[in-house]
C-alpha cells in the first residue's frame, strides 16, 4: 500500500471508528428509554456488541497509525454535531434513528470496502453492516 493510500484509509478509518463510538454512546442512550425489561435486554446486549465493532475499527485503526488519537479527535466535529442534532428523547424516536441509521451505515461500508484494502475492509464491513438482527428490531418497533 503506497503511504498516500495508508494516509488515506487511516483518515477514512479514522472517521468510521469515531462514528462508531458515537453508535455505541448512542445505544446506551437508548437503554434507559426502553418501555420494558425485555427491550432493555435487548437494547443493552445490542451496546455491547457496538462496544465491540468499536474496539475491533480502533485496533485496526492502530495498526493503520502510530496516531490513532488524533486522527478520531479530527472526526468529533462533524460527528459530534450530526449526532448532537439527531438527539432522541424518547423511545420510539430513538428506535427510529436506529431503523434509518444502521442500513445507511451498512450501505456505506459496503461501498467504501472495495476502496481500501482487504484487512480494512473486513472490520469495515462486518463492524458496520453486521447489524441486520438489530436492525429487524428496530424495523419492527
Amino acid at each position: 500500500m503506497s503511504e498516500e493510500l495508508g494516509l488515506a484509509t487511516a483518515e477514512l478509518l479514522g472517521a468510521l471508528t469515531y462514528g462508531q463510538l458515537r453508535a455505541y454512546t448512542t445505544a446506551v442512550a437508548l437503554v434507559p428509554l426502553a418501555p420494558d425489561l425485555e427491550h432493555t435486554d435487548h437494547v443493552l446486549a445490542f451496546s455491547d456488541r457496538e462496544r465491540e465493532r468499536y474496539t475491533a475499527m480502533r485496533r485496526r485503526l492502530e495498526e493503520l497509525t502510530d496516531l490513532p488519537g488524533p486522527v478520531l479527535e479530527r472526526q468529533k466535529p462533524q460527528f459530534d454535531r450530526f449526532f448532537d442534532d439527531v438527539a432522541f428523547t424518547d423511545w420510539l424516536s430513538g428506535i427510529a434513528f436506529l431503523a434509518v441509521g444502521l442500513p445507511l451505515a451498512a450501505d456505506f461500508a459496503r461501498a467504501v470496502a472495495p476502496t481500501v484494502d482487504d484487512r480494512t475492509a473486513t472490520v469495515i464491513v462486518e463492524a458496520l453492516a453486521g447489524r441486520v438482527a438489530m436492525e429487524r428490531f428496530a424495523h419492527e418497533e
